[in-house]
């Protein structure tokens, strides 16, 4: 089960990227209809995601992993 732990929207495109600490990915939610369209696995422990609304980016700090 995930456990969303931080998120970010993207203004552009709509969606809402979560870090989910114990599946070791990120959920991408399609706002227009509140459902996961996506998930990306991004390394163990995802304890942060932010968005770079200059080059349209998401950033996902995952814990102790460089």
């Amino acid at each position: 089960m995930p456990n969303p732990v931080f998120l970010t929207y993207d203004s552009v495109n709509g969606n809402v990227y979560t870090a989910n600490h114990d599946t070791q990915v990120v959920s991408v939610i399609d706002t227009s209809t509140n459902s996961v369209i996506n998930t990306v696995t991004v390394g163990s422990d995802p304890s942060g995601v932010g968005y770079d609304p200059d080059n349209g980016d998401i950033y996902v700090g995952v814990h102790g992993e460089n």
